[in-house]
């Protein structure tokens, strides 16, 4: 999956496709292309939600698409899956949108956040994500970390790094981020290496999670 570019704005014309966007709140929208890699959907798209639910557990309380249940769009429900699916490529950024509505919530505080994934007619690998967003900079963060994820799943490196100590520093340094100087402190909190510390910071800069975002900007 590619990250094409970020934004960050109301997109009010947008709500009108989902009741329960809240009027005026602003979003970021994520444009993203899905490579063919990702032409067999079902069974690689099991085992990489249940990465990413081990991750996040609170993603099996996700509700998802109630709206559309009447459409003609074949969602379909899967036991132990809490996003309902398409059965094709749509559903990894569909997936996308339910972690940065995951990740926004667990680190942002958000009491809710809905999203909605659009796809393009051309090229049908593009797909437009609009998710809630109270702060942009956690919602690229969150964006980038989520198709990092995703992208080393399903290349078979789920292990390359330590998505968990990723996320578990950057719920304690999101709120002060001088305090990714302390890496000594940080270490002895978290029982970990100085080492793995040291990684995880320059893991959190890769993933964009302390910049500074202006809104309408491309990332």
């Amino acid at each position: 999956m590619n990250l094409l570019a970020i934004y960050y704005g109301d997109f009010s014309e947008i709500e009108q496709l989902y009741s329960r966007f809240q009027p005026g709140r602003n979003k970021i929208k994520i444009v993203v292309d899905v490579e063919d890699a990702f032409s067999e959907p079902h069974e690689s798209f099991k085992s990489l939600y249940q990465f990413t639910s081990d991750l996040l557990p609170s993603l099996a309380q996700h509700s998802c698409c109630e709206e559309w249940e009447a459409a003609p769009l074949s969602l379909t429900e899967e036991q132990g899956v809490s996003i309902k699916r398409l059965g094709e490529k749509a559903d990894f950024p569909h997936l996308l949108e339910h972690l940065i509505v995951d990740l926004q919530c667990m680190l942002g505080q958000m009491n809710t956040c809905s999203g909605i994934t659009c796809g393009w007619k051309k090229p049908e690998s593009r797909f437009d994500l609009f998710v809630e967003c109270d702060d942009p900079r956690l919602g690229v963060f969150a964006a980038c970390f989520g198709i990092h994820i995703i992208n080393n799943f399903l290349a078979g490196n789920p292990g390359e790094d330590d998505p968990a100590l990723i996320l578990q520093l950057a719920a304690m340094i999101k709120d002060f981020p001088e305090t990714k100087e302390a890496v000594g402190q940080l270490a002895s909190c978290l029982s970990e290496s100085v080492e793995n510390i040291d990684r995880g910071i320059r893991q959190l800069a890769d993933l964009n999670f302390f910049a500074d975002p202006q809104g309408g900007n491309d990332e």
